[in-house]
């Protein structure tokens, strides 16, 4: 209940912020020893407007604001010879706004399909540039969302509203099977960790929510609210992974659960990958990602690979500890279940190389949508599951099973565990 009104609370806040929004701002002074000083890139659809305000100062001279388009002679000639001089690199420039006007000016994009633009401001004359004081507002064509934000975030917003209530509702019914289970005398730890999962997903997403409302309302993001958004979702998703490598070696199903041997490695795996994984993120986010790049999924580096190296080690470990359970199994009905689990779950383990792959050849002005939407997609089909296994209805093999034991009193959670 108190998750539903937070959320509630979220999506309220959110409207205001749209309503009242002005675009992506960027605004400040600048005073830099260089004489060309990149400020911020945005990616426009096929249109959108650019809105000036610029104190050049009381000696403008040779100074002007560039515009940049992505195209391989513009931005892209740039980056294939970063050595090139002040005077070079302006000549790559889409567009120029020269230090000849004092009023607001306001500048319409037009184009064929997204494109990323890049702010720089130059002094080429000199070595070294000051600005007073700018204003820059970038909106995007399309509804009050979208218009507020950069094209390759673009329905990112939505899809994470929309998330943040299936999300609740899955909430709710897996509440409801515990309190099913626990009225019927079975098991409801599975059901309550999967709880904890989910709250800290929605939980991730709030954050990312609060982060697009600032955007979109005051024109700027939190950097740390994305960044812990992120790790939240970190944290939810190696739980996720101790989850279902605690079923897969009998976890409250099977008497035989509790080799000492699984339970160190199970510790070691959700420690020691949660731990890489915060560790590439933060050095993806703060390294790679620098302003002037555009979107990179963390996996999809050098070090990203390695740590999906490690993950697929993962998914085998949790492939064999399903097989080896399986074989200790007496019941056939608890067999079934084990092959049942192994299946859709090593799909899980999948899906991430499939991610990866995707993003590696994504363009990069949909890549960061696409990648975002896609792992929420996938996160859902699997929570989904795993609910509908635990369900507490009577025709659910998981359910009869416990149902067997409880009365042949061999409830595993009630004997002593195996060593």
């Amino acid at each position: 209940m108190m998750i539903s009104k937070i959320n509630l609370i979220s999506l309220i806040l959110l409207v205001i912020c749209v309503w009242y929004s002005h675009g992506l701002t960027i605004k400040g002074r600048v005073d830099a020893d260089e004489n060309w000083f990149y400020l911020e890139k945005f990616c426009f659809e096929n249109g959108g407007q650019i809105k000036l305000s610029i104190d050049w100062g009381v000696n403008p001279g040779d100074k002007a604001l560039l515009l940049y388009s992505d195209r391989a002679g513009n931005w892209g000639g740039i980056k294939k010879n970063e050595s090139l001089s002040c005077s070079e690199k302006k000549l790559y420039a889409s567009y120029t706004f020269y230090n000849n006007f004092n009023q607001d000016i306001v500048y319409n994009i037009t184009q064929q399909r997204n494109r990323w633009w890049y702010f720089v401001f130059v002094n080429c004359q000199e070595s070294s540039i000051s600005i007073p004081s700018f204003e820059i507002k970038m909106t995007n064509n399309g509804d009050r969302f979208d218009r507020e934000i950069s094209a390759d975030q673009q329905s990112i917003p939505q899809a994470q509203v929309f998330f943040i209530l299936f999300f609740s509702i899955l909430l709710a019914a897996c509440i409801t099977s515990v309190v099913l289970l626990s009225k019927r005398g079975l098991e409801t730890k599975i059901v309550k960790q999967l709880i904890g999962v989910i709250s800290l997903k929605v939980f991730g997403l709030l954050l990312f929510l609060v982060n697009w409302g600032h955007i979109i309302k005051f024109g700027y993001e939190l950097r740390y609210l994305a960044y812990f958004g992120n790790l939240v979702s970190i944290v939810s998703s190696t739980l996720f992974i101790m989850l279902l490598l605690l079923v897969s070696q009998g976890y409250t199903i099977s008497i035989y659960y509790g080799s000492l041997i699984n339970k160190a490695a199970t510790a070691v795996i959700v420690v020691g990958f949660t731990a890489g994984c915060w560790g590439i993120f933060t050095l993806v986010y703060y390294y790679y990602s620098s302003s002037s790049n555009t979107y990179i999924f963390y996996y999809d580096t050098i070090p990203g690979y390695v740590l999906l190296a490690i993950y697929l080690v993962i998914g085998l470990f949790f492939g064999v500890c399903c097989f080896r359970t399986h074989r200790k199994q007496n019941d056939m009905s608890k067999r079934r279940f084990f092959i049942m689990f192994a299946c859709v779950f090593i799909c899980w383990f999948v899906s991430l190389p499939v991610v990866v792959i995707v993003a590696h050849f994504m363009d990069p002005w949909v890549r960061y949508k696409v990648i975002t939407i896609l792992n929420l997609i996938i996160d859902a089909i699997f929570f989904v599951a795993l609910t509908i296994i635990f369900r507490p209805t009577k025709t659910n093999l998981l359910v009869q099973i416990l149902n067997k034991d409880e009365k042949l009193g061999e409830n595993s959670m009630k004997m002593k565990e195996l060593d």
